[in-house]
């Protein structure tokens, strides 16, 4: 293992630990160079490839979400994500047959103010969720979202307006 993964997997074994109350991770996080507000509640087994994440105000991240790092990671105010929910802000381009898996390729994903996103939903490299928007349980994002609408499916379509 190269010292640099050794580190990330030392420090997400301490800040994860359900052992540290939710409402002081933001603190330890904030103590090792995390852009993140004080007021964020971030839960147990929660994986950070790296510190390129802003979590604004008010913003609940539950159990077990994990946050890839290859590029930033913005999370607007107010932003809930419930458990077990993927970040992926890297992905490869397609290549020949003897590796499909070609130079790697990242984007920067952003959470608008206000949104929900569901268990188990994975958000894709280069995504923006628009604010207000609720991202079904187990949804696949592929695409930028347009603001105050549900989001279902694989890949995640807009299913309802909200009201503004």
């Amino acid at each position: 293992m190269t010292d640099g993964r050794f580190r990330i997997s030392v420090f997400n074994a301490l800040q994860a630990s359900p052992l540290l109350p939710s409402n002081r991770r933001a603190r330890l996080l904030r103590r090792f160079g995390f852009d993140i507000d004080p007021s964020a509640m971030i839960y147990e087994n929660v994986f950070f490839g790296s510190r390129s994440v802003h979590i604004e105000r008010d913003c609940f991240i539950s159990v077990n979400c994990f946050f890839d790092g290859s590029d930033m990671i913005q999370i607007g105010a107010g932003t809930s994500l419930g458990p077990h929910v993927k970040l992926i802000t890297s992905t490869h381009e397609p290549a020949g047959p003897e590796r499909r898996a070609g130079r790697l390729i990242r984007a920067p994903i952003t959470i608008g103010p206000g949104s929900w996103i569901g268990a188990g939903a994975i958000l894709l490299p280069g995504v923006e969720v628009g604010a207000g928007c609720i991202i079904a349980a187990g949804a696949v994002v592929t695409a930028s979202t347009a603001p105050h609408g549900v989001y279902a499916g694989m890949p995640a379509m807009r299913k309802k307006d909200l009201p503004r």
